[in-house]
């Protein structure tokens, strides 16, 4: 074709901005290349049809790189129209071929020197060579606009009046795919097209009279941004505000900040110092916090810097009054008086836990926990609480202090580790409210026998997990055992671990069956000296609810070889798995 001006200079080309999506590509290796663009339905109002264009840089031997139609007759090669048929011979196809050039000249002439909506759908290409170390091959670069730093030759310039178009064309050289544009262009692959190479375009509308797209709900924002930093994935602040900046409906997700500070998604930790300035700027941001957690705040470098890190963070947790989780661990001592003030604001608190050490934990200076009575003080209005942890409380100034203000509390899981705690202290948190199904006593001393059984009363009916390891209590010569009195009305209780002079084999033989027969018991017992009367423990296997019995001792089980037999085949007759294991046989 005879050379034409500068791409840049030609008016016909320029045109509304449109999207393009391409199908998905590979690699082809052959001369011929099919080119299909499609209107897609909103943008069929903007076009009157498509015209292709296809250039060359100017100076270039046309040998190198050259484009021309494709006269193979086999099918699936032909120029096609969607208003024409196929045509298998070489005449028709010619035939065909000149009546399609005709009608495109005249729609380009028309689109040209008659300008007038709807104007054509205009796609430009340019055909480079992408040939390496003497290998000759050309590719198709698509591009986004006329700008060239040295003259630009059209080889192909084709229009029709359809909504799609679709040509097959043929180079001198073979198709490469991906090309190399000096301009920064986006280079094309190819996808196989009836065993062609093919260059696939849809055309989308960016702008027009149809309506806009409905704005997604916050919640469901809010939910692609916590989906997108689920991988945990390092800087993930930075993400987020940018997020927040995307539009105004956006915006609202910088509270994440703030209802997020219980989760750390990467070793990014907050600074207690930080939050507390954002929190004094912006104080009703603290109705957004949900979670205080120590462990998601950076260490304190040194003893100064702790006492003002653990000041923050007191501050933070004042300012969070709808918070519904609280993990602390120990701070300085001449902060208990605010930490336990802070407590009392907050109503809403349905799992607090307060552990010893962690990063925090102090290499200098006086630290402490509150002890146990202040903290049941701090607490007693919590009606929301259900999971209480704690660890490692200090003496109340006056031993045997009790808390006057009754548990207003609905508490469900207890946890208690490394402390001392009377039966008083410890039957305080089965308020009337109440339904504990979990508890642990771990390292606890100071426990009475008459207090185990003052607890037991008021949660043996809800109890289904039971924990005492390492645990001390004192009894009478001749009281009974707390565990044994209440296991008959332990209904619930599913899992137990005994550690210590606490049971006798009563608790096994008391233990009602359960109501469902899929429900499986387990019991196991640890270091307790009146198991030794095997006989009883044989006759409880009778009427024993545990569905597993284990038995461990350090010497304190006086059972022989024949004895474990006879336990062994005891508990299978009743259908009972038993295990027993002790350091040495008697």
């Amino acid at each position: 074709m005879p050379s034409e001006s500068l791409l840049r200079k030609d008016k016909t080309i320029v045109t509304k901005p449109h999207w393009f999506s391409y199908t998905q590509t590979t690699l082809g290796n052959n001369k011929i290349c099919a080119i299909s663009v499609v209107l897609d339905a909103g943008a069929q109002e903007f076009f009157s049809g498509i015209r292709i264009i296809i250039v060359r840089k100017e100076g270039i031997e046309p040998n190198s790189v050259d484009l021309k139609y494709c006269f193979d007759t086999s099918p699936g090669s032909d120029l096609w129209k969607p208003s024409q048929h196929m045509f298998s011979t070489h005449r028709g196809y010619k035939a065909n071929h000149r009546q399609s050039k005709a009608q495109s000249q005249c729609l380009i002439e028309k689109s040209t020197h008659q300008p007038g909506p709807p104007p054509l759908c205009t796609i430009v290409f340019e055909l480079q060579d992408s040939g390496i170390d003497g290998d000759p091959s050309v590719c198709l670069t698509l591009r986004s606009d006329s700008n060239s730093d040295s003259p630009l030759q059209i080889i192909y310039d084709h229009a029709v009046s359809d909504k799609v178009f679709l040509a097959f064309l043929e180079s001198n050289s073979i198709f490469r795919g991906m090309g190399t544009s000096s301009e920064g262009e986006n280079s094309m692959f190819f996808t196989r097209y009836d065993g062609n190479d093919s260059y696939v375009i849809r055309v989308l509308p960016v702008s027009g009279p149809r309506k806009p797209f409905p704005g997604l709900p916050f919640e469901i924002i809010r939910r692609i941004a916590e989906e997108a930093f689920t991988y945990r994935y390092t800087g993930w602040r930075a993400s987020l505000l940018s997020c927040a900046l995307v539009c105004k409906a956006w915006h609202p997700l910088i509270d994440m900040f703030f209802d997020t500070l219980g989760s750390s998604l990467d070793n990014n930790r907050l600074n207690p110092r930080k939050v507390s300035n954002s929190l004094v700027m912006q104080p009703e941001k603290g109705h957004l916090v949900r979670r205080v957690d120590y462990r998601n705040f950076c260490p304190a470098p040194d003893d100064l810097e702790r006492i003002d890190f653990s000041d923050c963070l007191i501050f933070v947790l004042r300012m969070s009054i709808f918070v519904e989780e609280v993990i602390l661990c120990v701070i300085p001592s001449t902060l208990i008086q605010k930490l336990l003030d802070a407590l009392v604001q907050l109503k809403r608190v349905e799992i607090f836990t307060m552990y010893m050490g962690g990063f925090h934990y102090p290499v200098g200076g006086r630290t402490q926990y509150p002890s146990i009575v202040d903290t049941q003080r701090s607490i007693a209005n919590w009606t929301n609480l259900r999971v209480l942890k704690l660890s490692s409380w200090e003496e109340p100034r006056e031993a045997g202090a009790l808390c006057a203000a009754p548990s207003k509390s609905r508490l469900e899981h207890l946890w208690l580790k490394n402390g001392s705690l009377t039966g008083e202290q410890l039957s305080w948190f089965a308020s009337p409210y109440s339904r504990i199904r979990d508890l642990s006593l771990i390292n606890i001393v100071g426990l009475s026998n008459s207090g185990l059984s003052a607890l037991f009363d008021k949660i043996s009916p809800t109890l289904k997990y039971l924990s005492t390891t390492g645990s001390t209590v004192s009894r009478e010569v001749d009281e009974a055992y707390a565990l044994d009195v209440a296991m008959p009305k332990m209904k619930l209780l599913q899992t137990a671990h005994i550690h210590g002079d606490l049971v006798t084999h009563l608790s096994i033989s008391a233990k009602p069956k359960a109501h469902d027969p899929s429900t499986q018991n387990f019991i196991s017992i640890y270091g307790a000296p009146h198991m030794n009367d095997s006989e009883a423990l044989l006759r409880a296997f009778k009427t024993t609810g545990w569905n597993a019995i284990e038995l461990a001792s350090d010497n304190t089980l006086a059972w022989n070889n024949d004895t474990q037999e006879r336990a062994q085949q005891a508990a299978q007759e009743t259908g009972i798995r038993f295990v027993c294991s002790v350091d040495d046989w008697a």
